[in-house]
């Protein structure tokens, strides 16, 4: 009378989900063997205990050695939400558990934090940073991730939430805030609205800075910064009258995307476009700029510096602005103030 093992593969595929635990509990009266089920269904490992399964992924077996998962890792598994062990891991450790919209979002920040680093020598917290892969559902979104990670993350973990501003009306950011924050589990919790439409649009978002940018892609000498101060103000302000006059272009493509948010997001219902357009004018068109917008207006800028300098510097647009912006720093003070404000809100203890 030995023992045996037995390898099933995917004994599951086929059954009805209220067969499934009937199927488990038959396995486990089989005397004197060790059983390895294989699966890929999410159902079926709900009714495995944790200390049970054995998840096989790219680093498991290239280590050549697999044991089963810590307690509360199956939730994270299961929603794929947490991609490898070595990220729950990191996710154990987390100081700060850190939602971004998008990859992009993501990557940005990431690049800010060691850019930080290099050149202040400052520590970071251990962080957790993922993507919460858009948010036409935010707060179910958001109570998804904390029920998920509730056995993972220490309940002395702060959570931040990166948001674009979108459509919402800038007057309704506090109220949005409050109501989101409340399907996070967590104690200590907070909702940071990026400065502008998006990521991207934070460059417009503040004119000094700006200017210094502009004038540093095509090369100007620093004499020429209040040219440049001037051209991006007058151009705010076409950009400012383009978004009010229904037939202009760029009114139909931010109407059309305020049109898209109200569709699919419940707490846009109460709104109508007016509310946003309203709150827009030319010392905060950086609301405005949806990614299409924002590389017709840089377009509009190029032309502007092309018709007054010789330059050989080609129109920026939303994805080189950024990269062009996170290779020019030289110090911690070229940051953007609201970049600074990120990050001196995720270094704070």
């Amino acid at each position: 009378s030995g023992r045996y093992i037995l390898l099933i593969d995917e004994p599951d595929s086929h059954l009805h989900v209220t067969l499934q635990r009937n199927l488990i509990e038959e396995f486990k009266k089989i005397a004197n063997s060790q059983l390895f089920i294989i699966t890929h269904n999410d159902k079926f490992l709900n009714y495995i205990p944790d200390e049970e399964i054995l998840y096989i992924d790219s680093n498991r077996k290239a280590s050549g050695r697999i044991v089963p998962i810590a307690k509360g890792y199956k939730n994270l598994i299961i929603k794929g939400l947490s991609g490898t062990i070595e990220r729950i891991e990191e996710l154990r450790n987390a100081k700060k558990v850190i939602l971004c919209e998008g990859q992009t979002d993501v990557d940005f920040l990431n690049e800010l934090l060691r850019i930080t680093v290099e050149f202040t020598g400052q520590e970071l917290p251990c962080l957790f940073i993922d993507k919460l892969h858009g948010i036409d559902t935010l707060c179910d979104k958001l109570l998804s991730y904390s029920r998920a990670y509730i056995d993972i993350v220490s309940p002395d973990a702060e959570w931040l939430i990166l948001r674009d501003s979108d459509c919402l009306p800038i007057s309704s950011q506090s109220d949005e805030k409050k109501r989101c924050l409340g399907y996070v589990t967590a104690t200590s919790k907070d909702i940071l609205y990026q400065k502008g439409y998006g990521v991207e649009s934070t460059f417009v978002s503040e004119i000094d800075k700006f200017s210094d940018l502009i004038a540093r892609h095509y090369e100007l000498e620093p004499a020429e910064l209040p040219a440049i101060k001037s051209i991006i103000e007058s151009l705010n302000r076409r950009y400012k009258s383009a978004i009010i006059a229904v037939t202009d272009p760029i009114h139909k493509e931010l109407e059309m995307h305020f049109n898209r948010q109200k569709n699919k997001r419940p707490e846009y219902k109460k709104f109508v476009f007016r509310d946003m357009l309203l709150e827009i004018d030319e010392t905060n068109i950086e609301y405005a700029m949806t990614k299409t917008t924002l590389d017709k207006y840089l377009m509009d800028l190029h032309q502007d510096v092309v018709g007054r300098y010789t330059v050989q510097s080609d129109a920026l647009n939303h994805s080189t602005i950024m990269t062009f912006y996170l290779g020019s720093i030289r110090r911690v003070e070229d940051f953007y103030d609201c970049h600074k404000t990120l990050i001196d809100k995720i270094l704070t203890s």
